[in-house]
């Protein structure tokens, strides 16, 4: 058997452009990471195998995933000793029917000092 992972960027409701075609000999791993995508950004993934005889299968049903949104940073004070930095990542988009999640904002103060 060998398999071809193929994965596309969504559009709206339509699979959009594909970014990547994978492909993988019997024995091979079940699993590969996909890099290099871009942020809160949908993607669909399917699967297609082909039998020893050499005839392949209809592409599996999509599996779809949306990669988080980016960090994004923002210096809120500066002082001769510190600077208090600020960092939030933008809500993703919602599927589903439950309530959405509520953005979260993480802040933290650094102190740098002098080595003795």
């Amino acid at each position: 058997e060998k398999y071809i992972l193929k994965v596309n960027q969504v559009e709206g409701a339509d699979p959009g452009p594909e970014v990547g075609r994978f492909h993988f000999a019997k024995g091979d791993r079940t699993f590969h990471t996909i890099a290099d995508l871009s942020p809160n950004t949908s993607y669909t993934a399917q699967i297609q195998v082909c039998d020893d005889s050499g005839a392949w299968s209809a592409w599996s049903a999509p599996a779809y995933v949306t990669t988080v949104a980016a960090l994004g940073v923002a210096v809120l004070d500066v002082g001769e000793d510190y600077t208090r930095l600020a960092w939030q990542r933008a809500a993703p988009p919602r599927r589903g029917t439950g309530p959405p999640l509520e953005e979260a904002e993480t802040e933290y103060c650094i102190h740098l000092t002098e080595d003795a």
